[in-house]
């Protein structure tokens, strides 16, 4: 198993209360978000569906790339990646 940081939105740190990031110990992409869905229940909420799919207003990025324009073989963690959720902004 790889270590995975994870930065989160401003807003999120301050509503649950979490540190400046999370790190996780996984092997995949899936397996940080199960580990984050189990570990933090009220933060994956506002993530994911419930399909462990991200949210449509959420886009996560594995080491700068959007998680939805890779394979899953992409979607594996190495030593030092980093997954960057960003909350989509709409309005007018």
């Amino acid at each position: 198993m790889e270590t995975c940081r994870i930065l989160l939105p401003g807003s999120y740190k301050q509503q649950f209360g979490l540190d400046d990031e999370l790190v996780i110990k996984a092997h995949s992409v899936d397996e940080v978000i199960k580990r984050l869905q189990h570990n933090y229940p009220l933060l994956s909420e506002h993530l994911f569906d419930d399909s462990a799919n991200p949210k449509r207003y959420v886009n996560i990025y594995l080491n700068g790339i959007n998680i939805r324009d890779l394979s899953n073989k992409e979607l594996i963690i190495t030593s030092g990646s980093e997954l960057n959720i960003i909350l989509a902004v709409a309005g007018g």
